[in-house]
C-alpha cells in the first residue's frame, strides 16, 4: 500500500496605504468588534474518550499478507524465472540484478533445464504462487496461517500486551513434534500489523492487511 502526500501552499497579498502629502491624514476606518472565544468546556462539559480496546481483541480476524518493496522485487523475480517460457536475456538486463539476484535466477534456470522433472523446484514454485494468496487467521485462542492448499495451525497464549503490542507463546504441531515459539505482533494501525517469531531477525517481520 503507498501513501502520497499533498502539499498545500497557502499565499497572503498585503497592501499599503500611502498619504498623499499635505493633505490631511483620513480618519481611522472604524474597526468590526472582535468576536470572543468561547469558553472551553469544562470537565464536565467534555465528552468522555472512548475506551481503547486491547490489543487482544483488536488483532482477531482474518489478515492478507503484504510483501515489502524488497520482497515484492524478490517475488516478481521468482515469478519471472518459474514463467513457462524463461525469460530472455534482454527481460533479464532490463531487470538489473544485483549479484545475489543474478546467482538465484541462474540456479532456477540451470535447474529447470537440467532437471524439468525436479521435485524441489516444483515444489519451490507452487510456493511462490501461493505466497500471493497468504492469510492469517486470529482467533481467541489460535494462529492459522494458509497458503494455497496449506494450513499451519498453533494455540497461544498471550504473554504480554502493552497498547498496541502483544506478545504470545505459541504452540504447534503433536506430539513428539511439538514446537513452541514466541511471537511479537504490533498492530500498527485499525487495519494493519506486523508479526515476528523471537529469534528472527527484525527485517524478517511479516506485515498483513485486514481483510
Amino acid at each position: 500500500m503507498r501513501s502520497f502526500l499533498a502539499i498545500l501552499f497557502l499565499g497572503s497579498a498585503l497592501s499599503a496605504v500611502a498619504c498623499g502629502g499635505g493633505e490631511p491624514p483620513a480618519e481611522p476606518a472604524a474597526q468590526a468588534p472582535v468576536a470572543q472565544p468561547d469558553e472551553p468546556p469544562t470537565g464536565q462539559d467534555q465528552p468522555a474518550a472512548a475506551p481503547l480496546v486491547p490489543a487482544r481483541e483488536r488483532l482477531l480476524g482474518r489478515w492478507s499478507m503484504e510483501l515489502t518493496p524488497q520482497q515484492q522485487r524478490q517475488f516478481e523475480l521468482l515469478e519471472l524465472a518459474f514463467r513457462d517460457l524463461p525469460p530472455s536475456e534482454s527481460e533479464l538486463a532490463a531487470r538489473e540484478l544485483n549479484p545475489d539476484e543474478q546467482l538465484m535466477i541462474g540456479m532456477i534456470l540451470m535447474g529447470r533445464q537440467q532437471q524439468p522433472d525436479d521435485q524441489g523446484l516444483e515444489q519451490a514454485r507452487q510456493g511462490i504462487e501461493e505466497l500471493s494468496s497468504a492469510t492469517l487467521e486470529i482467533s481467541a485462542d489460535r494462529l492459522v496461517f494458509s497458503h494455497g492448499e496449506d494450513r499451519e495451525s498453533a494455540s497461544y497464549t498471550v504473554l504480554s500486551e502493552e497498547d498496541s503490542k502483544i506478545s504470545l507463546d505459541t504452540l504447534s504441531g503433536s506430539g513428539s513434534e511439538l514446537v513452541r515459539e514466541t511471537v511479537h505482533i504490533n498492530l500498527t494501525g485499525d487495519d494493519s500489523l506486523t508479526l515476528r517469531v523471537e529469534g528472527d531477525p527484525p527485517d524478517a517481520s511479516k506485515s498483513f492487511q485486514r481483510r
